[in-house]
């Protein structure tokens, strides 16, 4: 063997030292279910509705009467009171159900009168974490020098 050859092996270890060129990534998987990327806490509030155009004489055992009669096992009702008078009702609420179908059967009563009298109940899926901040936005504010007035 000659010394050129004795290089030309040299070469070849040191094609050797490096590594085989990058395998094609493999497809995605696709996306886990929501839930499943969340945490328990994420999860138990995606079982939680909002009720808007509430009747501000409802309280929350009746609220809670009512909706476990038509939808369902609820967990919690809560009615947030005015910061100025804790007993008034600001008009929406919170339910929590035990199910999925709880939701579904409490979402379906959506535009619905016969629950509480004339008022049209607004009733949606209560948002957490990203989608709340996305829905954010969208109101007419009260932006200005005069704050809105």
């Amino acid at each position: 063997r000659s010394l050129k050859d004795d290089d030309d092996d040299e070469d070849s270890d040191e094609d050797d030292d490096e590594p085989p060129p990058a395998a094609p990534a493999a497809p995605a998987a696709p996306a886990a279910p929501m839930q499943a990327q969340r945490g328990d806490a994420d999860a138990q509030e995606q079982m939680e509705v909002v009720i808007r155009d509430l009747p501000f004489h409802v309280t929350e055992i009746a609220l809670e009467r009512e909706f476990a009669k038509r939808c369902g096992d609820v967990q919690s009702v809560r009615i947030p009171g005015r910061p100025e008078d804790v007993n008034k009702s600001c008009g929406y609420a919170f339910v929590k159900f035990a199910t999925e179908e709880g939701v579904q059967n409490a979402l379906a009563y959506n535009g619905d009168t016969s629950m509480f009298g004339q008022r049209e109940l607004n009733i949606v899926r209560k948002k957490i974490g990203a989608a709340y901040r996305e829905g954010k936005g969208e109101g007419r504010g009260r932006g200005g020098k005069a704050g809105g007035k």
